[in-house]
């Protein structure tokens, strides 16, 4: 697949695309904020904005960019064309540092977690938290659904359904044999894939919590997953150093990249743009790298071609 280079240099955590996907945003480890055209072939014209935090999200027209400075418990949103700030909304928490966030797509719910911390839900636009969860053990990996009513949470072996209206627990998924990593929700909201450090991936079905399928093919703990935006693939990133990709039609590997690096892995972030056409992995050795993933078509011949 071809790959796309874009920095070493970067911070931990997901880049941010604008909903058109043409506009990708990444932090730096120097605090800065690193924009590029995706569409063109020269990634090294980059828009930078200055000391800008963490990019969350763009808005709809993609005119703004809205960051995260965890050290200041502060959004402030700039404008990405012209650098200028045009304001700042400071969160209403006593929290200092976050090692998890989660958006919803329309930008408005805001969740921060810490390892072994609450987990805080803001609004914001005003920057008011709406919920706080107290857990015990560590907390590996969260994620907001898309409608922002639930919020799916990877702690110890299990996986855990919340009601942020309702506050309250609606299932605990339990399978996995160590810690779970990462925590996904389909975009249709129907599934939530756990990837863990026993290699397995699992699916769960969201209205009942039932096991949907294993997916087994990794050989090294299970880093990272993400579903592509159609909800026909999903991609899982291992320290086997592979990245694989499973048709969730058949529950089976139709693609898969090698990563050529050595050395050991601090923090693992995979992301899909929203048309489904770039994938990125964000590592702390390797920083950030992109690839232009198989069409549709391409996955589906791989498809009859298996046995």
């Amino acid at each position: 697949m071809p790959e796309v280079r874009f920095a070493q240099n970067t911070k931990a955590g997901l880049p941010t695309f604008s909903p058109d996907s043409r506009w990708m945003a990444a932090a730096m480890k120097n605090d800065d904020v690193h924009i590029v055209d995706t569409t063109t072939a020269d990634w090294s014209a980059r828009t930078v904005l200055t000391n800008a935090g963490v990019p969350i999200t763009f808005s709809r027209d993609a005119s703004t960019l809205l960051a995260l400075e965890s050290e200041a418990r502060t959004l402030p949103r700039w404008n990405a064309a012209s650098k200028a700030l045009l304001s700042t909304m400071r969160l209403e928490t006593t929290n200092v540092t976050w090692g998890y966030s989660s958006i919803t797509p329309d930008g408005n719910l805001l969740a921060l977690a810490n390892n072994r911390g609450p987990i805080e839900i803001f609004e914001t636009r005003t920057g008011r938290r709406i919920d706080r969860l107290e857990r015990r053990g560590l907390i590996d990996s969260i994620e907001l659904s898309q409608d922002g009513q639930l919020l799916a949470i990877g702690t110890g072996n299990s996986g855990l359904l919340w009601n942020i209206a309702a506050r309250r627990l609606i299932w605990t998924a339990k399978g996995h044999r160590d810690r779970v990593f990462s925590i996904r929700f389909s975009p249709d909201q129907k599934m939530i894939a756990t990837g863990s450090w026993d290699s397995d991936v699992r699916l769960w079905d969201v209205a009942t919590g039932n096991e949907v399928a294993v997916l087994t093919g990794h050989k090294a703990a299970v880093l990272n997953s993400v579903f592509s935006p159609d909800g026909r693939t999903l991609a899982t990133k291992s320290d086997d150093r592979t990245i694989k990709f499973g048709n969730l039609a058949t529950f089976r590997e139709v693609a898969s990249i090698s990563l050529d690096y050595t050395g050991e892995i601090q923090g693992s972030f995979l992301a899909f743009s929203p048309d489904g056409q770039i994938l990125t992995a964000n590592d702390s050795g390797p920083g950030l790298r992109c690839w232009r993933v198989p069409i549709l078509a391409e996955i589906d011949t791989t498809e009859v071609k298996q046995p």
